[in-house]
């Protein structure tokens, strides 16, 4: 007992976040609105929150996956295990003075697709008319970070055939994947060119945000807790690159239970242990330091994917 005792008080000692029971709450980022926060909660709507977390007690704030989803509308179905939806990127944090429609609230139901499409096009407004000055933000931010590359070559083609599944893009641009020629085919083309280093400004945009409310968290003695899916979607930046990583024969599910006679085909092909042994599970690794800029401790969804996983064929039309 004493030796469990002495090692508890370590770990306590190593990490802050144990030192005593703590309280928290978990909130979907999109329903924090204020009144800097455009149509719907943002990055800056998080920072904002604090005042209201310390009056009530809580230290902790946990957020629901910030994984850019494009057309799509679940938070655990992403385009990258990496990139961030611009639908979080602060137009205040960004100097951008561009507010809401509406000074008020008129409905809980929020409009995904319409509110991205108007800060997407403030967003675009703003980097074209200081071009140099966020080109060279996006090429620095693409020559620290090595995961955005292949998810800028990626957007850039699934833009172009408006977010149909990769399988059915051109034959040579589905196929190959991430090739570094392509890459550089790309940015070679002025038209391509600009329209990838936006895609990569929006993302140096969300990492600069994100760092600052974590920045803003760690100075009030709180703590921002995120939330990263084990599995992302078919239609994805890291299984068109890396499929080789992933069983694209297998479908991750749930059995029939309770809760549905038919059980449940989530549509995301299963992780190949064996094959991401051999190259030390680097893809995860880097997953987890990226994380790191943004929070303190993260929830990893359906982790108990890491040791058993229902996986049913890939062409199955439910959970059975």
């Amino acid at each position: 007992m004493k030796a469990q005792t002495s090692a508890q008080s370590r770990l306590r000692k190593q990490n802050p976040i144990l030192d005593q029971r703590r309280a928290g709450v978990c909130i979907p980022v999109w329903s924090i609105l204020s009144k800097d926060s455009f149509e719907s909660g943002d990055i800056y709507s998080v920072i904002a929150l604090i005042p209201w977390l310390k009056e009530s007690g809580f230290s902790i704030l946990q957020i629901l996956p910030l994984n850019d989803s494009s057309f799509g509308r679940s938070p655990y179905s992403s385009l990258s295990s990496f990139a961030i939806d611009p639908i979080y990127i602060s137009l205040t944090m960004a100097n951008i003075p561009v507010t809401s429609r509406k000074k008020s609230i008129a409905t809980t139901k929020i409009n995904k697709s319409r509110i991205t499409k108007l800060k997407l096009d403030a967003l675009k407004k703003h980097f074209d008319e200081n071009k140099a000055n966020c080109c060279k933000k996006a090429e620095k931010f693409i020559d620290s970070q090595s995961w955005t590359k292949s998810y800028l070559v990626f957007k850039h083609y699934y833009n172009l055939y408006n977010g149909i599944h990769w399988r059915d893009w051109e034959p040579q641009e589905s196929i190959l994947g991430y090739q570094e020629e392509t890459w550089k085919a790309l940015i070679a083309n002025s038209e391509s060119r600009t329209s990838i280093l936006f895609e990569a400004w929006l993302q140096a945009l969300a990492f600069e945000q994100l760092k600052e409310a974590k920045d803003a968290f760690t100075k009030s003695g709180l703590y921002l807790k995120g939330d990263m899916p084990i599995l992302t979607s078919s239609n994805s930046a890291d299984i068109w690159e890396k499929r080789e990583l992933y069983r694209m024969d297998l479908s991750a599910g749930a059995p029939p239970d309770a809760f549905s006679t038919i059980g449940q085909n989530w549509g995301f092909p299963v992780l190949d242990w064996e094959k991401m042994s051999q190259i030390n599970y680097l893809p995860w690794k880097e997953r987890l330091e990226y994380q790191e800029n943004f929070f303190h401790l993260y929830r990893i969804d359906h982790v108990i994917g890491m040791y058993r996983i229902w996986a049913i064929p890939d062409s199955a039309k439910n959970g059975c």
